[in-house]
């Protein structure tokens, strides 16, 4: 059984995928952090740098993007006196339009490419690549002969598609329904192009749940829980649209929906914690460095009375699957360094290896896998995308100089937040007294009141927030105020 959560707020959206009760992955976006990976831009070319093989666009946002160009169609061209000679070469002041790879942190431009997708359920429309339209997996040929005449009417000489796997289980007529809609979108997307003469926005990317509902949900037996109404809305147009049998799965509910039964903030902090527990007695550590992740895999209190070689080999086999878990709960990419128990016996270092080849056919973010090493390490590279999950989370402590970590105020004020929905009947037409420390007291009557006093008013519930000196900075206390006296939770 698959469960899809959504819980979505003025301050942020979370989206969950469990699969048996399991978290598998986990989504958080903040409504003041504007993640623009997938967007559309019209760019204007301001800057070449030929030492780096690389070109700054002006997209309209506060940062240059970053487009390498051996990922660009057109090779590399500085001299505009030969303009005329080679139409198909970049150039400074040429406007192109791009879409941004990966936005992975505030210091770095955002990466872009011309190589522009268009992401359905079932396909993936490249507008300026002649790709095959079906590849040979497809099972049903006489389906894809009416997907194709569906195409041909469509004058997009240069189109091409690329079937995505939750195609095998669709039918003809969905498949041609999403290719005309990419084919439609596309269209908007270049007439726009020519109404603008200055660089921008030309297309967002779909919203966080509807995203994950068409990347994650599967064919099976599912259920998918939605606490908003417009994103109720917006989920059921494209159910409606793309995968019409999926509709009866959608449930709108109030508040915090799953919060009791599957303890999400719970199994969120064990997702964003450096330390993982394994069933062995093991333990995994995840550290973040500038360059890279690396990742130390412990053999802690396992059984030391058996056989060393097996012992170790027990361990990392579970660490491995572990490690592919938090690979994906934690979105990280980069250079990932991973130092396994020692083990002596080259079948078992196959082995744990072989785990990750696997994965790597699922998780398309993975590139290049070493060879396990005489001394237990091998190294694997990720794609970046987006920031990583724990940063949304945690800053460095400025009392341990960054050794250490502790949740930033902001979290604190969203579980605040978090909690009196999650806990709405006993606040409803009552006076919620939130007691917080002078940090939390500033935040919540300052930075973020305004987002939620109205989402809580048409709760029917009244908060107030009221300055206690004697909390710590993470320090607060909620109660219900009533005619009769103050009930404490």
């Amino acid at each position: 059984m698959q469960e899809l959560i959504f819980n979505v707020f003025p301050w942020e959206t979370r989206a969950y995928v469990f699969e048996s009760g399991v978290l598998e992955n986990v989504f958080v976006e903040w409504s003041d952090e504007a993640n623009i990976s997938g967007n559309i831009y019209e760019g204007r070319v301001d800057s070449i740098s030929s030492s780096l093989g690389a070109a700054f666009l002006n997209i309209g946002i506060h940062k240059k993007a970053f487009l390498k160009l051996s990922d660009a169609p057109q090779p590399l061209r500085t001299d505009r006196r030969d303009r005329n000679s080679d139409k198909s070469l970049i150039r400074v002041g040429d406007r192109i339009p791009v879409q941004v790879l990966s936005d992975v942190s505030d210091m770095k431009s955002p990466r872009v490419t011309q190589e522009i997708s268009l992401v359905g359920r079932y396909l993936v429309f490249r507008p300026s690549e002649n790709i095959e339209l079906f590849r040979a997996k497809s099972r049903n040929y006489n389906a894809s002969l009416q997907v194709r005449e569906k195409i041909k009417n469509c004058e997009f000489s240069d189109a091409g598609f690329i079937l995505r796997s939750a195609s095998d289980a669709t039918r003809p007529h969905l498949l041609a329904k999403e290719a005309v809609i990419l084919l439609e979108t596309w269209e908007k997307i270049a007439l726009k192009r020519k109404k603008f003469n200055f660089p921008g926005l030309l297309k967002k990317n779909i919203s966080l749940p509807v995203r994950t509902l068409r990347d994650f949900m599967k064919a099976g037996n599912s259920k998918i829980w939605v606490n908003d109404a417009e994103t109720f809305s917006s989920l059921k147009g494209f159910l409606a649209e793309r995968v019409p049998d999926k509709i009866n799965c959608l449930k709108l509910s109030s508040g915090n929906i799953p919060q009791t039964k599957h303890k999400i903030n719970d199994i969120l902090s064990s997702a964003i914690d450096s330390r993982i527990e394994l069933r062995s007695g093991g333990q995994i550590v995840i550290e973040q460095t500038e360059a890279m992740t690396t990742i130390d895999v412990n053999s802690r209190t396992s059984a030391v009375h058996e056989d060393p070689e097996l012992v170790a080999f027990s361990v990392n086999l579970e660490a491995s699957a572990e490690i592919i878990k938090q690979l994906r709960l934690k979105n990280i990419g980069g250079l990932i360094a991973i130092d396994f128990i020692n083990m002596r016996e080259i079948k078992h270092r196959k082995a744990i290896r072989n785990l990750f080849e696997i994965e790597k056919n699922k998780d398309r973010k993975i590139g290049i896998i070493s060879e396990l090493s005489d001394l237990g390490l091998l190294a694997l590279s990720r794609r970046h995308t987006s920031r990583i999950q724990g940063s949304n989370f945690f800053e460095p402590c400025e009392i341990c100089s960054g050794t250490g970590k502790t949740k930033t105020s902001k979290a604190i004020c969203f579980e605040i937040f978090g909690e009196i929905v999650g806990n709405q009947n006993h606040f409803k037409e009552k006076v919620c007294m939130v007691y917080a420390s002078s940090l939390l007291f500033k935040i919540l009557n300052k930075e973020l009141n305004s987002i939620a006093v109205e989402f809580f008013l048409s709760l029917d519930i009244t908060i107030e927030i009221k300055e206690d000196p004697s909390f710590k900075n993470d320090g607060y206390k909620i109660v219900a105020l009533t005619l009769n006296g103050i009930g404490s939770r």
